[in-house]
């Protein structure tokens, strides 16, 4: 819960949609009865939506945090499934660092967020380059290979087509180690934003309360 006044509520809710769904979220009771309100951005437009973008930030983080301990400590995942946690930690890690339409704000690369000169930084730089090189985009050869044979009867002198075959190389992703020290840098980062989102809640309740005094 966010750090606010004794008289401030605050809830994380998250709910699911499909594609094209319409998404109305209203504040209720336990009882299912509406509870006074007014949206937050006609008190403070800026505020609402920093306060909005951090906590999707802090969301994404957190998703990070739980797939890098899967990795870690879940021995029933096969390899394939722990693969796909990590393509996915470091694509939602990545969109926490780049501006994105309709997002309040993005995390850059430096103080409050990374610091630098510290492992911190390179735990960072890894998720990042593992991003940029191999899951998000095509990347490298030094992270991707794929080669493909003809197979012929002789292959000094062929006379004859047998066959097409062809292997796929990429770098492993991580250890157990490796997963457990990034879920920790996922970690101190998502507590810079919770931290960060306490304090334009408290920013927001004040002009809440100033324009209702």
């Amino acid at each position: 819960a966010l750090n606010l006044s004794k008289n401030t509520k605050y809830f994380d809710t998250t709910v699911s949609a499909k594609p094209g769904d319409t998404i109305q979220m209203l504040p209720k009771n336990d009882k299912g009865e509406l509870i006074p309100h007014v949206l937050a951005s006609t008190i403070h437009f800026g505020l609402a939506k920093s306060f909005a973008g951090y906590q999707e930030i802090l969301g994404d983080l957190k998703i990070g945090v739980d797939s890098l301990k899967a990795i870690a400590f879940d021995e029933q995942l096969t390899d394939r499934l722990k693969d796909a946690l990590f393509i996915s930690t470091t694509i939602t890690y990545g969109r926490c660092f780049t501006a994105a339409e309709g997002r309040g704000t993005v995390l850059n690369e430096s103080p409050p967020w990374i610091m630098p000169g510290t492992e911190e930084e390179k735990n960072h730089k890894t998720l990042m380059t593992f991003r940029n090189q191999l899951h998000a985009h095509a990347g490298d050869a030094g992270f991707r290979q794929t080669n493909v044979f003809v197979l012929v009867d002789n292959s000094e002198t062929p006379t004859q087509f047998c066959g097409i075959f062809h292997y796929t190389a990429f770098l492993r992703s991580l250890d157990k180690e490796d997963a457990f020290k990034l879920s920790m840098h996922l970690n101190k980062v998502a507590e810079r934003v919770q931290s960060k989102v306490s304090d334009i809640g408290l920013k927001l309740e004040a002009a809440a309360k100033d324009k209702f005094k």
